[in-house]
């Protein structure tokens, strides 16, 4: 079973539950394994998706986020 779909299964339970601070940190997950992968557009993707509930649940993981989507240009 790949990384992401070990992620998929909980992602999908954590949006059931409306866990934002959860569901952040599960899409930093996928962004950074993706990026580790080098698969940078795939990586971003899931970091939009972190960033924008980062920012919602109020978690510090945001400014990470937001460098990272920044650093690959991706303007927030």
């Amino acid at each position: 079973m790949s990384v992401l779909e070990s992620l998929d299964s909980r992602i999908l339970a954590a949006h059931e539950s409306g866990d934002e601070s959860h569901l952040a940190l599960l899409y930093c997950e996928a962004a950074w394994s993706m990026d580790k992968e080098g698969r940078i557009d795939e990586a971003c993707f899931f970091a939009v998706q972190a960033y924008a509930l980062a920012l919602s649940a109020g978690i510090e993981e945001a400014r990470a986020v937001r460098a990272y989507l920044a650093s690959h240009g991706r303007e927030v």
